[in-house]
């Protein structure tokens, strides 16, 4: 990261030796290309500007040496920053070294980014080789500013709470793997439950259609509107059941099912509630009100940025219960990390654990998946 800001300095530097042979218009222009080359998102064509074996050094930090090593830095920077924007603040030419000033701006939403936006200024101090490219660039930033920024965000005061929209930004990178949480649509994921004698596989389309089959015993659609066993679970007795609609009364728990099993504050919008510590992990609270009625409370790593618990306040014939999940062993499921391990409980004293066997990310579902046959009438009882 550093380097790659070094390269950024170094590249503005590149462009003036010696004041006789540095003519301000000519280093201008220059710099105006080197400019549009590292907002382009291109790494060579930032190492173009240099020397083949010209250097960029950045706050007193090692040199980075050729332009390989250079393109290295550069791409870096980029990654970490996908949507970074660099502008050059002015250009002067001073006893044979060339001063380009510039302000970075970007999101750091790149793979292990914070989430958070960034905006900052800096120089860097070019000798010019005789090319006409950057043989040397010294390039300097207030490091401890840049770091802060990482941290909370450019704009917030060293201090100040966090807010619900820098949390979700935070979460959607740290859950992401070279990917944007929006473009996320679907997802099937399959589970063995601690307490059901089947595998359970849950295909959701973002952000409130699920179809759940526990295989070998029921298919479970719900459309976002309506909800219906397609293929009912057996009787105690064995007996086989007909198709049946769901109660509408039901549905908020189907609403809550996909709440747990993808962070609804992705799709709907969520209030800052503060910090605690839950399982010895500090993290912020994000409470999600869905659109059925029902209220959710995230816990958010405050330093992995990932989901850690979540709970549901329902209440059923007049009592409030408060049925949660807890995640752990997160792992890389084709560019989602998703947790390997969920516990979960509707009471307290319910306590049990279940284990992800597979998650797919953006799987083809269909409509038929979440069709109901018009000709489904009865209500389970």
């Amino acid at each position: 990261m550093r380097y790659a800001l070094a390269c950024l300095l170094v590249f503005f530097a590149a462009c003036t030796s010696g004041d006789a042979g540095l003519d301000i218009d000519t280093m201008t222009e220059f710099g105006a290309r080197y400019t549009a080359a590292w907002s382009s998102h291109d790494a060579f064509a930032v190492a173009s500007f240099f020397s083949a074996d010209g250097s960029l050094t950045v706050n007193d930090g090692e040199p980075a040496v050729g332009r390989e090593a250079i393109a290295v830095v550069a791409q870096s920077f980029m990654t970490a920053f996908p949507d970074l924007v660099l502008e050059m603040d002015s250009l002067r030419v001073k006893s044979g070294i060339v001063e380009y000033h510039w302000t970075f701006a970007g999101t750091n939403t790149g793979p292990g980014g914070t989430g958070n936006p960034v905006r900052f200024s800096g120089h860097e101090e070019w000798t010019m080789g005789s090319d006409g490219l950057v043989a040397e660039s010294q390039g300097h930033f207030d490091e401890a500013e840049y770091t802060r920024q990482l941290e909370v965000g450019f704009g917030v005061m060293e201090g100040e709470a966090p807010t619900a929209e820098r949390i979700v930004a935070r979460a959607a990178s740290a859950m992401t793997v070279g990917g944007e949480i929006e473009d996320l649509k679907t997802l099937r994921i399959r589970m063995v439950y601690a307490d059901h004698e089947y595998p359970v596989v849950t295909e959701i389309s973002l952000p409130n259609r699920m179809r759940t089959e526990g295989v070998g015993n029921y298919v479970l659609v719900f459309d976002g509107e309506r909800a219906a066993f397609l293929e009912s679970p057996p009787a105690e007795d064995g007996t086989p059941q007909d198709p049946a609609l769901v109660d509408s009364r039901y549905l908020r728990d189907l609403e809550l099912d996909i709440a747990f099993a993808f962070p609804a504050f992705f799709d709907y919008p969520a209030e800052y509630l503060g910090r605690e510590t839950v399982d010895g992990v500090e993290s912020d609270k994000l409470g999600v009100t869905l659109p059925l009625g029902v209220r959710m409370t995230y816990f958010v790593d405050t330093e992995s940025h990932l989901p850690v618990r979540v709970l549901a306040d329902v209440t059923v014939d007049g009592t409030e219960y408060h049925p949660g999940r807890a995640f752990s062993d997160y792992e890389d499921w084709g560019g989602l990390m998703y947790p390997r391990t969920v516990t979960y409980w509707w009471m307290p004293d319910g306590v049990e654990t279940a284990v992800v066997e597979s998650v797919e990310v953006d799987v083809a579902l269909g409509e038929d998946r979440f069709h109901i046959p018009a000709d489904i009438q009865a209500i389970v009882p």
